[in-house]
Protein backbone atom coordinates (compact mmCIF):
# COMPACT_ATOMS: atom_id res chain seq x y z
CA UNK A 1 0.00 0.00 0.00
CA UNK A 2 1.18 3.68 -0.92
CA UNK A 3 0.90 6.03 1.74
CA UNK A 4 1.18 9.55 1.43
CA UNK A 5 4.68 9.94 2.92
CA UNK A 6 6.49 7.44 1.26
CA UNK A 7 8.80 9.46 -0.95
CA UNK A 8 10.02 10.46 1.70
CA UNK A 9 11.36 7.19 3.17
CA UNK A 10 14.95 6.31 1.55
CA UNK A 11 13.28 2.49 0.36
CA UNK A 12 16.41 2.40 -2.20
CA UNK A 13 18.78 2.43 1.05
CA UNK A 14 16.81 -0.32 3.12
CA UNK A 15 16.73 -2.55 0.10
CA UNK A 16 20.82 -2.02 -0.48
CA UNK A 17 21.23 -2.76 3.07
CA UNK A 18 18.91 -5.73 3.03
CA UNK A 19 20.80 -6.91 0.52
CA UNK A 20 24.07 -7.16 2.58
CA UNK A 21 22.30 -10.21 4.62
CA UNK A 22 21.76 -14.20 3.71
CA UNK A 23 18.26 -13.65 3.19
CA UNK A 24 15.85 -15.69 1.23
CA UNK A 25 12.90 -13.31 -0.49
CA UNK A 26 10.46 -14.46 1.78
CA UNK A 27 12.70 -13.20 4.92
CA UNK A 28 13.12 -10.32 2.60
CA UNK A 29 9.57 -9.78 1.74
CA UNK A 30 8.50 -9.59 5.88
CA UNK A 31 11.51 -7.22 7.02
CA UNK A 32 10.00 -5.21 4.83
CA UNK A 33 6.16 -5.54 5.94
CA UNK A 34 7.95 -5.29 9.39
CA UNK A 35 9.80 -2.15 8.66
CA UNK A 36 6.81 -0.46 6.83
CA UNK A 37 4.70 -0.92 9.69
CA UNK A 38 7.27 0.33 11.97
CA UNK A 39 7.92 3.34 9.97
CA UNK A 40 3.76 3.91 9.62
CA UNK A 41 3.59 3.56 13.40
CA UNK A 42 6.64 5.89 14.45
CA UNK A 43 5.53 9.07 11.63
CA UNK A 44 1.33 8.47 12.96
CA UNK A 45 2.45 8.67 16.10
CA UNK A 46 4.86 11.82 15.41
CA UNK A 47 2.04 12.99 12.96
CA UNK A 48 -0.83 13.25 15.60
CA UNK A 49 1.71 14.76 18.01
CA UNK A 50 2.01 17.73 16.25
CA UNK A 51 -2.14 18.25 15.47
CA UNK A 52 -4.24 19.66 17.54
CA UNK A 53 -6.48 17.19 19.34
CA UNK A 54 -9.38 18.65 17.76
CA UNK A 55 -8.10 17.58 14.10
CA UNK A 56 -7.39 13.71 15.04
CA UNK A 57 -10.10 11.94 14.42
CA UNK A 58 -10.70 13.85 11.02
CA UNK A 59 -6.71 13.19 9.60
CA UNK A 60 -7.18 9.79 10.53
CA UNK A 61 -10.25 9.54 8.83
CA UNK A 62 -8.68 11.10 5.84
CA UNK A 63 -5.49 8.64 5.94
CA UNK A 64 -7.92 5.89 6.40
CA UNK A 65 -10.31 6.85 3.44
CA UNK A 66 -6.94 7.90 1.04
CA UNK A 67 -3.61 7.04 2.64
CA UNK A 68 -2.13 7.99 -1.00
CA UNK A 69 -3.40 11.36 -1.08
CA UNK A 70 -0.59 13.96 -0.70
CA UNK A 71 -3.41 15.85 0.29
CA UNK A 72 -2.55 14.49 3.96
CA UNK A 73 0.69 16.54 3.76
CA UNK A 74 -1.09 19.68 2.82
CA UNK A 75 -3.13 19.16 5.48
CA UNK A 76 -0.77 19.05 8.28
CA UNK A 77 1.66 21.82 6.77
CA UNK A 78 -1.12 23.87 7.93
CA UNK A 79 0.30 22.90 11.78
CA UNK A 80 3.70 22.31 10.47
CA UNK A 81 4.95 23.73 7.80
CA UNK A 82 8.56 21.46 7.58
CA UNK A 83 6.68 18.22 8.22
CA UNK A 84 8.41 16.27 4.91
CA UNK A 85 11.40 17.40 6.49
CA UNK A 86 10.49 16.11 10.02
CA UNK A 87 9.02 12.48 8.47
CA UNK A 88 12.27 12.25 6.73
CA UNK A 89 14.28 12.40 9.67
CA UNK A 90 11.39 10.02 11.86
CA UNK A 91 11.47 7.48 9.24
CA UNK A 92 15.31 7.84 8.71
CA UNK A 93 15.78 7.00 12.82
CA UNK A 94 13.31 4.14 12.77
CA UNK A 95 15.13 2.26 9.75
CA UNK A 96 18.44 2.69 10.94
CA UNK A 97 17.39 1.60 14.42
CA UNK A 98 15.70 -1.63 12.63
CA UNK A 99 18.24 -2.39 10.27
CA UNK A 100 20.84 -1.60 13.44
CA UNK A 101 18.93 -4.65 15.18
CA UNK A 102 18.57 -7.25 12.22
CA UNK A 103 22.84 -6.45 11.93
CA UNK A 104 22.98 -7.63 15.61
CA UNK A 105 20.51 -10.12 15.37
CA UNK A 106 22.93 -11.95 12.06
CA UNK A 107 25.84 -11.86 13.92
CA UNK A 108 24.82 -13.96 16.81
Amino acid sequence: MHIFYDHLVDWASVNKRLAEFDLTSGERDELLRLLDETIHFEVMRHLLDVLPLHVHDHFILQVKEAPHSHERLTFVKQYHPHIEDTITVVAGNSTRRFLDTIHSSMLH
